[in-house]
């Protein structure tokens, strides 16, 4: 049902949301970093849109690890 593409962005967007954006006290120690944290977080906001539109555009399901399968079951006549 989704492919490549849909996969990468599927994963962007999840990182992208547990990704923290304020720096905690272990990484206090890198100077600047909370801009970088941000920028990020925003590059992955926008590739996980562009991804998704190529996903609409181009279905690439013959390589690497497309996402929810659909299994159609037929009982048969006993």
């Amino acid at each position: 049902m989704e492919g490549f593409f849909g996969t990468c962005a599927y994963m962007l967007q999840n990182n992208s949301i547990v990704f923290a954006v304020e720096v905690s006290t272990a990484g206090a120690a890198l100077v600047g970093s909370k801009p970088f944290l941000v920028g990020t977080k925003a590059l992955a906001l926008f590739f996980t849109t562009v991804l998704s539109r190529l996903d609409l555009k181009w279905k690439v399901t013959n390589t690497g690890f497309p996402i929810n399968y659909v299994v159609f079951a037929v009982k048969p006549n006993a």
